[in-house]
């Protein structure tokens, strides 16, 4: 039987993403008021005109790179998660072969972690989901923890890719 299911999740801004998106805004309009306040009494006025308008698109560019949704892609006992920056960028995190996975679960505040696996952060950051994740040796990241946002559909396809013990 194949299997496949696509799922969207947007990233929730945190503190740390409204406190960037301020830095960036008043950085944009300072470096702005200045090219232009510096410019417009030499000769090159044109010059501070085109640099405010770059550093305001640069700080609105910044701005929405904060932006992130999550895509997890069930095919067939594989899981793909990408991240879309923007809805202008997309960059795949990694593939995984659901048979392979060693444990699995929903994530408590005492996941057991160690400095050498690689961590997957793929969650909504929403607190009216819940968050799982998903232990396994992969061929490229090594030891890898993915956490990650399924809704209730896509959790019970997951669940039925997983080998026996750990359903």
């Amino acid at each position: 039987m194949d299997t496949f299911k696509e799922q969207l999740v947007r990233k929730l801004p945190d503190k740390t993403d409204n406190i960037k998106k301020l830095v960036i805004l008043i950085l944009a309009c300072v470096v702005a008021v200045f090219c232009f306040l510096f410019f417009i009494r030499t000769s090159f006025s044109i010059f501070g005109v085109l640099f405010a308008g770059g550093a305001i698109y640069l700080g609105y560019y910044l701005i929405t790179n904060t932006m992130v949704e999550y895509e997890y892609i069930l095919t067939n006992g594989e899981l793909d998660v990408d991240k879309i920056v923007a809805q202008r960028s997309r960059k795949r995190l990694a593939t995984l072969k659901l048979a392979s996975i060693l444990d699995f679960g929903e994530v408590v505040s005492s996941l057991d972690t160690s400095t050498t696996q690689t961590i997957i952060d793929a969650t909504a950051n929403n607190p009216e989901m819940k968050n799982y994740y998903l232990k396994l040796n992969h061929s490229t990241l090594g030891s890898t923890i993915l956490l990650f946002s399924p809704t209730d559909e896509m959790l019970e396809l997951v669940k039925n890719c997983l080998p026996r013990n750990l359903r």
